[in-house]
């Protein structure tokens, strides 16, 4: 039976082992405090007993993995005693042990578990199985767990298994299953195809075992359930499995490919589009052929907006089949699909770096054509697809429409004539000036990207323009810096009309290249000379002075461009300025003189004295902080001198704007800010001192602060300037300083623990001989995030030692702690820093252009392999075999692949391996073509990509659309693993263009810039350039860059692009932007990258036209329901009602003040969107505004809480029985006060008109917190598209309905005799509740911004 190797072992050893296992106190220990049987079997002296418990419990999933994980500890595998168990009684355990004994020897011999133990003697098969297994177990043969390929009879019986309608074999046949997944699917595929006589149901059991075996290898989590809902799931159950499928990557292909023929057009249309959005370009081939069968235009329209967004030459005859189709909606449809296809990256004044597609001749033909079409839509489309393929004889017809009776078609006709350069145009162009008001501003911009003359009738006409002709016109051309427009702007800035003015005062000087003009710096002198308040506040409010530098200083300055200087290129310019043999006029360029240094510190001077000696005391305060921000002494001194009396909303303005502060005369102004009150001011100053990095008596005063208050953690003080402080050479004063302090708390007996990591954290960068030996004292802290800091420090910055000691690490009891082995080796990517259980922050990278590719010990790279192979953790072991990965160690594949499924979703497995490939691919063999399967590809830049697959492609091809494709995808076979290559020569950079789109008020935006500014010091070339995402150029451009990079996320505030590609939020984290920066500046520079062309421009047109109409009724209602969920306006509403209520009001007047403050709010955001969407740009910059909205917030969260206080207060009275102590009542004063308004009738219209006028202002204070469908809607009202302004009605609707719900529930609470009744009898019930209402609402209000992110 059971062999003698069976003993006793001694129970201490025995939990030793089990706390090596991973296993639980419960899992360690049996109930009588002796060693439990998996540790007994782990430590090779388990007994009969203990494999029968154990093996019992295999169907918990939890409960095999650690049985395996003892069996792999064992020096032979237990052939004999799992051979034994096959006569046990129990089902259970003949079960357990055959699962076991089928995984190594990839056989089951033909032995029944089923059958009873009894039976077996009187059954010759199983008898003579039973005695195969006994000779198996005889054979000396070694044998791995898990190892043995499943032989074709053993997987034939499992697939009857599945088949066989019995649900527990069929559950078990897929376990058995799992290890062998591909396999799996590869047989169940030529099962399905040797037997069409199966029956539908056993074609559904097959399936959903297929599908399942799939999706275990990426979602382990959720795998049977979608595999179910696929399967054998009604309409509703498929189209979330399929949705299911856009996460798992190219492996999900196969799967949806099963339903691009259902009967059902919307499976359709759902399965083909998440075949396109998961395959890209490699897929249209199989697409193709299904579109030749398909009817429905949903479906052909779903396919061409994917396809639109893939782009690439191969979607070209695809969409050129619809040009002539019956349909109008088809046909706009694939011209606006085309129009991104054929025009990414073909203009030469476009940045896009996609592949130009070009349009076939009789395609060319049919688009003329439709130039002629009577309808409007079509006309319009084929304006826009002429100027993307930039069709040469379409001029004519181009120039023709722009008389076209459409006003829409004369848009597009004006931005097919700027993207083909129709110079010939230009009269048109300048009557179309003259006479519609509505293109003023379209028709002066396109003259000027063309270059052409701006008559003085023109200027003079634009002059005589109503104000609002003449702003919009203005927004039109503010950010250029052409010398002609600056020109115009000057003008303006002297206009009669304030806002005229204003608007040419906010463009004119908001960056700092315009100002080496001195007309520029004139203008700006006089509006600050006029002394009108509003000239003052659009010239402070983003005026742009060069920020004086401390450490270095430059005499070069950019020369200005003087046409009256010839060269002898000037021939070869004018012959490219007479296309088609017809000679053209070059406009005249304005010629200006560059401003003096004198003249800029004028202006300098003049923003100091009227900061000192303003009357007003919004201006006196801006213009100090414009100082300060530029690094002007003066700016600081006045801020320190009056910061003890500004309100909170100024103290935390003033921290949030000071960027890493180089001057030592911020160091009175941030003591100050230290010490303040309020927390918010303290941790915003403490971030931004510490990324003072060149300000070595500021980081030392951050550092003091921040050991001696312990109101500030050390997750706060933790991220990308704390790690930049530490490893920073450029200023060895904030470097040593960090030195200093980090080893003055690692020696301090009362450091707070918190603090201690933080400490061991810091101090890598600067470890030395004395750091290691202080460090390992930590190793053996009974605190396990104080070793896991200790040990990934030492681990980053002494590898050596580290190898010395690695056993150690490796024995060490918390998987969390021996991970740090790999995290530390892969320089923390992907790493979390622990300070505690529930507080962390994720690693912030070291970003360089130059990887760092560092020689490992031998012994490290052996640790590696032995967590990767036996660690018990499988996060331990995934992290490991990343490691090795990433250090370019041969490694087992498939053994790390199998773990990817069971890693939590924050390890980002996806996405890391997506980097990896774009960073490493040409070093990497045939033989890791499997990670293709399981990256995110949208990871890889799109003129990457390309190279990766080919790089990666077999004989073959490379392709994932069917289960023998994939399965083979998924085999390594021989081929190596990686091979030698010479790493590349980084390119030279001379600058780092960053443009950032921001949504007015969104605290989000204004943190990712503050943490762009505070990377200037590890990327000094980076230049900022700020766009507000809502207005229409800006829309356009966000549009436009989206499409240029190929990634989604257009109209969403904060996004930055580069030349590099793209950080989109939620995406805008200091390792996101880190990593793109640092991607960036790897790349030959490319100074015009951000220069979108017209062409561009107008694809960006499409798109957004796109996005437009692809929102539907449910989406647009969805998302103003999610965006309307507004605790402020809840706390106010609530608020007005309960006072009421104890004033004694009548319902009718109840109903009024409700609904007046909720019509407010409905109009307000209604006329905000189709009117006034610029005002909220100019509120968020009014210093005034931004007071009052910080001031709200602490107004309505602190009455939140006072009444949730006191309501808990009245809760425990009136548990008590004290009902009239409650302190939720007016006291008595008030009462007889309110008897006598009663009395005396006061009018219910105070009331009303106070609610209105809430609503209003609140409106405005939260504007910011609209979602993305906001972009498209307001894009299309500023178009004149009279359907956006439906869908805004709509919207707004919607986002009233959770106030007029909370409205109606309150009203009915008050106004209901029986919850009247009710409130009565469970009075502290009530009150309880209402506490724990108001609590949530005052958190909300105070922390809503990082617990929710706003698009």
């Amino acid at each position: 039976m059971i062999s003698s190797s069976f003993s006793i072992f001694p129970a201490a050893r025995a939990a030793l082992v089990g706390a090596w296992l991973g296993v639980s106190s419960l899992g360690a220990f049996a109930v009588d405090g002796s060693a439990s049987p998996v540790a007994r079997i782990a430590a090779g002296e388990g007994e009969f007993a203990d494999w029968q418990h154990a093996v019992s419990r295999l169907g918990d999933t939890a409960s095999r993995a650690e049985l395996k994980r003892a069996m792999a500890r064992l020096e032979r595998f237990p052939k004999s005693e799992l051979v034994a168990l096959l006569q046990d009684e129990r089902l259970v355990v003949r079960l357990g042990a055959l699962e076991l004994l089928e995984e190594a020897a990839g056989a089951d011999f033909g032995y029944n578990p089923w059958m009873a133990a009894g039976e077996t003697e009187t059954t010759p098969a199983n008898r003579e199985a039973l005695t195969r297994w006994q000779a198996w177990a005889e054979d000396d043969s070694l044998v791995r767990i898990g190892g043995a390929s499943l032989s074709d009879e053993l997987m034939q019986g499992y697939l009857r298994d599945i088949v066989s309608g019995d649900g527990e074999r069929a559950r078990r046949a897929v376990r058995m299953l799992e290890p062998h997944a591909m396999a799996g699917v590869s047989a169940i595929q030529r099962f399905l195809t040797d037997h069409p006589e199966l029956s539908s149901g056993a074609v559904l059991d097959l399936k959903q075992a297929q599908y399942q075996l799939v999706l275990l290898r990426v979602s382990a989590g959720n795998a049977a359930v979608v595999a179910r809902q696929l399967s054998k799931g009604n309409r509703d159950q498929k189209l979330e499995g399929l949705g299911a499928l856009q996460e798992c990557g190219v492996m999900a292909i196969p799967i949806a490919r099963d339903f691009v023929n259902a009967e059902d057009a919307l499976i359709r249309e759902t399965a083909v589009d998440v075949i396109l959005a998961i395959g890209g370009k490699s897929v249209i081939p199989l697409v193709a052929p299904i579109l030749d069968q398909e009817t429905d235009v949903n479906v052909i329209h779903a396919v061409m907006r994917r396809l639109q967004k893939i782009k690439g030459p191969e979607a070209v005859p695809l969409l050129c089949r619809y040009l002539t189709h019956e349909d109008e909606d088809v046909i706009v449809s694939a011209m606006e699909s085309l129009v991104s296809v054929v025009g990414g990256g073909s203009d030469p004044f476009s940045s896009s770096s996609s592949r130009r597609a070009e349009l076939p001749e009789d395609a060319s033909t049919s688009v003329v054509a439709l130039l002629q079409d009577p309808r409007w839509r079509v006309r319009s489309a084929a304006l826009e697809l002429v100027a993307a393929a930039r069709i040469g004889e379409a001029q004519d017809a181009v120039i023709g429409l722009l008389v076209d009776e459409d006003e829409f078609v004369r848009s597009y006709a004006i931005q097919a004539v700027v993207s083909m350069r129709m110079r010939d145009a230009a009269p048109k162009l300048e009557q179309m000036l003259l006479n519609d008001d509505a293109l003023v501003g379209t028709v002066l911009k396109a003259m000027l990207r063309m270059r052409l003359p701006i008559s003085q009738e023109m200027m003079d006409h634009v002059k005589s323009r109503d104000a609002d002709v003449i702003v919009s016109a203005l927004r039109m051309v503010g950010s250029s810096e052409d010398v002609v427009v600056l020109k115009m702007l000057a003008e303006f800035t002297r206009h009669e009309n304030l806002d005229v003015a204003c608007a040419a005062l906010r463009v004119i000087g908001d960056d700092k290249d315009k100002l080496q003009h001195d007309f520029v710096v004139q203008a700006v002198q006089d509006a600050l000379d006029s002394g009108v308040k509003e000239k003052l506040l659009a010239v402070i409010g983003d005026l742009d002075l060069e920020k004086r530098s401390r450490s270095y200083s430059s005499s070069f300055q950019m020369p200005v461009y003087d046409p009256s200087v010839k060269t002898s290129l000037d021939p070869l310019y004018d012959a490219f300025l007479k296309p088609l043999g017809r000679a053209q006029v070059a406009p005249a360029v304005a010629r200006s003189r560059p401003a003096s240094s004198a003249a800029l510190q004028a202006l300098r001077d003049r923003v100091a004295e009227i900061a000192t000696h303003s009357e007003d005391d919004e201006i006196a305060f801006r213009s100090a902080l414009l100082l300060a921000r530029h690094e002007d002494d003066r700016g600081y001194e006045l801020l320190a001198e009056g910061f003890e009396d500004y309100p909170v909303s100024r103290r935390i303005l003033v921290a949030e704007r000071l960027y890493s502060p180089d001057s030592e005369a911020a160091l009175p102004l941030f003591r100050k800010m230290f010490a303040d009150t309020v927390a918010d001011v303290r941790s915003k100053a403490v971030s931004r001192a510490i990324a003072a990095d060149e300000n070595p008596l500021l980081v030392s005063e951050v550092l003091d602060q921040v050991t001696a208050d312990d109101k500030l953690s050390a997750e706060d003080l933790y991220g990308y300037d704390f790690e930049r402080l530490g490893r920073l050479g450029r200023q060895q004063g904030g470097k040593l300083r960090m030195k200093s302090w980090t080893r003055g708390v690692l020696r301090s007996e009362s450091s707070r623990r918190e603090l201690t990591i933080l400490a061991l954290i810091g101090i890598r960068h600067s470890m030395g001989i004395d750091g290691v030996e202080l460090l390992e004292g930590f190793t053996r802290d009974p605190d396990q995030w104080v070793r896991r800091a200790a040990w990934f420090s030492l681990a980053s910055a002494d590898t050596r030692w580290t190898a010395a000691n690695v056993d150690r690490l490796l024995k060490d009891e918390s998987p969390r702690v021996r991970a740090a082995l790999p995290g530390a080796l892969m320089e923390g990517k992907g790493w979390v820093h622990y300070f505690s259980d529930n507080s962390y922050q994720t690693h912030s990278n070291s970003y360089s252009s130059r990887r760092n590719r560092r020689a490992l010990e031998p012994e490290l790279v052996s640790a590696l392999r032995n967590l990767a192979a036996n660690d018990p953790d499988e996060q331990v072991r995934f992290e490991s075999w990343f490691a090795l990965l990433s250090l370019r160690q041969s490694v087992d594949l498939d053994a790390m692949l199998r773990l990817i499924a069971k890693q939590p979703k924050v390890a980002d497995v996806p996405d890391r391996l997506g980097d990896l490939l774009e960073d490493n691919y040409r070093s990497m063999g045939k033989g890791m073509r499997p990670l293709l399967v399981y990256a995110n590809l949208d990871r890889i830049s799109s003129s990457t990509l390309p190279k990766v697959m080919a790089h990666f492609a077999s004989d073959e091809g490379t392709s994932f659309n069917d289960f023998e494709s994939l399965v083979k995808a998924n085999e390594a076979g021989d081929e190596p693993q990686h091979i030698e290559v010479a790493d590349e020569e980084v390119a030279e950079r001379q600058q780092l263009r960053v443009v950032v789109f921001y949504k007015p008020g969104c605290r989000e935006c204004e943190k990712a810039e503050a943490l762009l500014e505070s990377m200037k010091a590890d990327f000094p070339l980076m230049e900022i350039d700020r766009r507000n995402i809502l207005q229409q150029e800006n829309t356009l451009l966000n549009q436009a860059l989206c499409n240029s990079f190929e990634v989604s996320g257009a109209g969403k505030a904060p996004s930055v692009f580069t030349q590099g590609g793209a950080a989109i939020a939620p995406a805008v984290k200091p390792q996101d932007l880190g990593q793109l920066l640092a991607r960036t500046m790897e790349m030959p520079d490319d100074a015009h990258w951000y220069q979108i062309g017209d062409q561009a421009m107008a694809e960006a047109k499409v798109a957004m036209d796109e996005s437009f109409s692809n929102l539907t009724l449910p989406l647009v209602l969805g998302a103003g329901l999610v965006d309307g969920v507004n605790p402020c306006a809840f706390a106010t509403i609530i608020f007005f009602l309960s006072y009421l209520q104890v004033a004694r009001r009548s319902p009718r007047e109840i109903l009024l003040v409700g609904g007046a403050f909720i019509i407010a709010i409905f109009l307000t955001y209604f006329a905000v969107g189709l009117v006034f969407h610029s005002l909220v740009d100019y509120l968020n910059n009014l210093e005034s505004f931004r007071w009052i909205k910080s001031t709200m917030t602490y107004v309505f969260a602190g009455f939140a809480l006072l009444v949730a206080v006191m309501s808990m207060r009245d809760a425990i009275k009136a548990r008590r029985g004290a009902l009239d102590d409650m302190s939720l009542q007016l006291p008595g004063f008030l009462k007889k006060r309110i008897r006598s308004v009663i009395r005396d009738r006061a009018r219910a219209r105070n009331y009303v008109v106070a609610a209105f006028v809430s609503g209003i202002l609140i409106s405005f204070l939260e504007l910011a917190c609209t979602g993305q469908v906001y972009a498209p809607i307001i894009f299309q009202i500023q178009q004149g598209q009279a359907d956006a302004v439906a869908y805004l009605l709509l919207y707004n609707l919607a986002f009233v309905l959770p106030l007029l719900v909370i409205f109606v529930l309150a009203y009915r609470g008050m106004t209901s005799a029986s919850l009247i009744s009710f409130q009565k009898n469970h009075t502290a019930k009530v009150k309880f509740a209402m506490a724990l209402l108001f609590m949530a609402l005052a958190v909300v209000i105070l922390f809503g911004e990082k617990l929710l992110t706003h698009g």
